[in-house]
C-alpha cells in the first residue's frame, strides 16, 4: 500500500472521486499527491510510530523544487510577435490605452502585455514551474469570461476578459488520442465543493483546497467539468446541470511537461528519485539523534554496591564504597564515524541525480571575484537539466499564447486585420532571461559587437537587458539622441558633433559645455570588459625565456 493509500483509506469520499476513472488515473492521483506531501514536509505518513521515536525530517525535495522553479522562472518570461504585427492595430475600439507620449497602444503586443499583466505573470510562472517540477506537468486553462460573470468593481474590463489559470494537476484526467499522443480529445476536471456555503445574503459552492473532505464536516458533492471537441458539461455528482455546444471547436487546455519523457504522455518530475534518499536522510539522521539523545542522559552502571544509600543529583558525592565497588556511566563504543559518512554520502547522492551542487544550496563559499562564465560551469549540470525543461516550457506557453489570440479573437477582444495571415496573426516566440549572474561589462560588450555587425537589434538588445516596455524606451532613447548626440558614442554623433564645431569655429563663439571633453574616432570607444586584454605571442616568449614581458 503506497503512503497515499495508506492516507486516505479511512476517507469514504475515495470511493466516490475515483468511480469511473482508470487504473492508471488513480495510481497517477496517488503518486501525485505522494509527490505534494513531501514537498510540504510530511515524510512520515503510513510509517508505524514507536513512542520512542525520533523523527526528525529534514525537507530537501521542498529545497529542490524550489531551486528549480527560481532557476527556470525566477525572471519570469516575455513573448515576441510577428515583426508584420508591430505597427497593425488589433484591438477593440474603446479597449485601448495611451503611453506617457499620448500614443496608443493597440497593437497584438499591448494587448498581449496587458493580458499577461492581468493574470499576473510573475505569480503565473511560479505556479507554473512549481506544478510541473512536482507532478511532472502543469496544466494550463485559457478562458473567457464575459463582463456578466466577470467580479470587476473599478470596469476596467467592460467586454470581459481573458483569464489563464494553472489548474491543479491531481484534479485533470485528460484523454489523448491514440494515433497522436499529443492532441487532447477530451479533458475532465474533477474536485469536491462543499454544499450550500452560505457568505451574506449570497449561498454558493466552496471549492475545497484538498482533493477530500473531512469525514463528517458536512454535506460534500463531486463536480466534474468536462470538455470534448463538440460539447461541454458540468456535472455535479450525477446530475447534469449544464450540457452545451464547445464554441470554440478545441479544449483549451495546454499541458506544459516538466521534463519530457520518450514515449511518455507525461513528464517527468523532479521529485520521484529525490524521495527515496530523502527517506533514507531522514531515518540515518533520526538514528542519529537518538544516539546522541540516549547517551546525554546516560545509564548508570554500579557495582558492588546498593543504590539505596546513594544521593542522586548534581553536586553529590559518594563515599565509603565498598572495595571492590565500581561505579560508571553506560558508554557509547559504536562507530559513529561510520554514520556521519553514511549521511554525506546521502547528501552527495542527492546533489548528483538532481544536478544541484552544494553551493546553489546555500554552501558557505570563500569571496572571490569569480568571473559569469566560471560561475556557469559551476552550475553546468543544474543549466543543462534547466535548458531542457526550458523547451518544453516555451512550447507549451507560445500555445498559450496562441489560445488566448484565438479565444480573443472569437469573442471580438481583437480584430485580425484582413491584410494579415492567420500564421502570422498566430505567430509567437517566448523568451525566458538567464537568471544566472552576469559579467555586465562582458554582456554590454558582446551586444555592442553584434549590433556594430548587424547581427542584433537595438530592440532586442534592450530585452536581453532586461528592459520591459521596449518601445517606450527606444522612444525615449531617440529623443534624448537628438537633443543630447554627444552622450551616444556612434559615428553619427561624431559627425553631428563635428558639424556643431565647424559652426561655432565659423561664428567665433566658444564651443558648448556639452561639446567639451569629447573624444573618440568614428568608431567611437570600444566598451572594454578586459576579458580580451591579455600577452601578444611575442610578449609569452619573453615572459617563458627571460621572466620578463620587455
Amino acid at each position: 500500500m503506497s503512503i497515499m493509500a495508506a492516507r486516505h483509506k479511512h476517507f469514504p469520499f475515495i470511493d466516490k472521486f475515483f468511480f469511473g476513472l482508470t487504473r492508471y488515473q488513480r495510481e497517477r492521483y496517488l503518486r501525485i499527491m505522494n509527490n505534494y506531501n513531501f514537498y510540504n514536509g510530511f515524510h512520515w505518513e503510513g510509517i508505524p510510530r514507536d513512542e520512542a521515536d525520533v523523527r526528525i525530517t529534514e525537507n530537501f525535495c521542498r529545497t529542490f523544487v524550489d531551486k528549480y522553479v527560481a532557476f527556470e522562472m525566477g525572471k519570469s518570461f516575455y513573448s515576441r510577435f510577428s515583426p508584420y504585427m508591430e505597427d497593425v492595430p488589433v484591438m477593440r475600439h474603446g479597449t485601448e490605452s495611451k503611453d506617457k507620449d499620448g500614443k496608443t497602444r493597440d497593437t497584438l503586443e499591448d494587448y498581449m502585455a496587458r493580458v499577461w499583466y492581468n493574470n499576473n505573470i510573475e505569480l503565473f510562472a511560479v505556479s507554473m514551474a512549481k506544478s510541473k517540477s512536482i507532478t511532472g506537468e502543469a496544466w494550463v486553462y485559457v478562458q473567457f469570461q464575459s463582463p456578466e460573470e466577470l467580479d470587476d468593481p473599478f470596469n476596467e474590463h467592460p467586454y470581459g476578459k481573458i483569464k489563464v489559470s494553472v489548474m491543479p494537476t491531481e484534479f485533470c484526467f485528460p484523454t489523448f488520442d491514440p494515433d497522436d499522443r499529443e492532441k487532447i480529445i477530451r479533458m475532465e476536471v474533477r474536485y469536491f465543493l462543499e454544499q450550500e456555503y452560505t457568505f451574506g445574503d449570497r449561498n454558493t459552492d466552496q471549492i475545497l483546497v484538498s482533493s477530500f473532505p473531512v469525514e463528517g464536516d458536512g454535506a460534500y458533492k463531486l463536480r466534474k467539468f468536462i470538455w470534448e471537441d463538440g460539447r461541454v458539461l458540468i456535472i455535479e455528482n450525477d446530475e447534469i446541470l449544464s450540457d452545451e455546444e464547445n464554441p470554440y471547436g478545441l479544449i483549451p487546455f495546454v499541458q506544459i511537461k516538466n521534463y519530457p519523457n520518450a514515449g511518455s504522455i507525461e513528464g517527468q518530475d523532479d521529485l520521484s528519485e529525490i524521495i527515496p534518499l530523502n527517506i533514507a536522510k531522514n531515518k540515518a539522521v533520526s538514528d542519529f539523534a537518538k544516539i546522541l539523545e540516549y547517551h546525554a542522559s546516560p545509564v548508570t552502571l554500579i557495582y558492588g554496591a546498593r543504590q539505596e544509600n546513594m544521593a542522586v543529583g548534581p553536586n553529590k558525592t559518594w563515599g565509603n564504597l565498598p572495595e571492590k565497588a565500581r561505579v560508571e556511566n553506560l558508554e557509547m563504543r559504536g562507530d559513529l564515524g561510520a554514520m556521519v559518512q553514511y549521511i554525506e554520502g546521502i547528501d552527495k547522492a542527492m546533489q548528483a541525480i538532481s544536478s544541484v551542487t552544494a553551493s546553489s544550496m546555500g554552501e558557505r563559499q570563500g569571496i572571490s571575484n569569480t568571473s559569469g562564465v566560471a560561475l556557469s560551469y559551476a552550475n553546468l549540470p543544474l543549466i543543462e537539466k534547466n535548458n531542457i525543461k526550458r523547451l518544453s516550457s516555451r512550447n507549451g506557453l507560445e500555445r498559450v499564447n496562441k489560445l488566448i489570440i484565438y479565444l480573443s479573437q472569437i469573442e471580438g477582444l481583437i480584430i485580425k486585420p484582413d491584410d494579415v495571415s492567420q500564421l502570422d496573426f498566430m505567430y509567437n516566440v517566448v523568451e525566458m532571461p538567464d537568471t544566472l549572474p552576469k559579467d555586465e561589462i562582458l554582456e554590454l560588450q558582446r551586444i555592442s559587437e553584434e549590433m556594430k555587425n548587424g547581427l542584433l537589434s537595438r530592440e532586442d538588445a534592450l530585452k536581453r537587458l532586461g528592459v520591459e516596455d521596449v518601445g517606450a524606451a527606444l522612444e525615449s532613447i531617440d529623443i534624448d539622441f537628438e537633443k543630447y548626440p554627444v552622450f551616444y558614442n556612434s559615428s553619427y554623433a561624431i559627425t553631428l558633433l563635428q558639424q556643431a564645431m565647424v559652426a561655432e569655429k565659423e561664428t567665433n563663439s566658444t564651443p558648448s559645455k556639452t561639446l567639451l571633453g569629447t573624444q573618440g574616432d568614428e568608431s567611437g570607444s570600444p566598451i572594454n570588459s578586459g576579458i580580451t586584454n591579455g600577452q601578444t605571442a611575442k610578449e609569452q616568449v619573453r615572459v617563458t625565456t627571460t621572466g620578463r614581458n620587455a
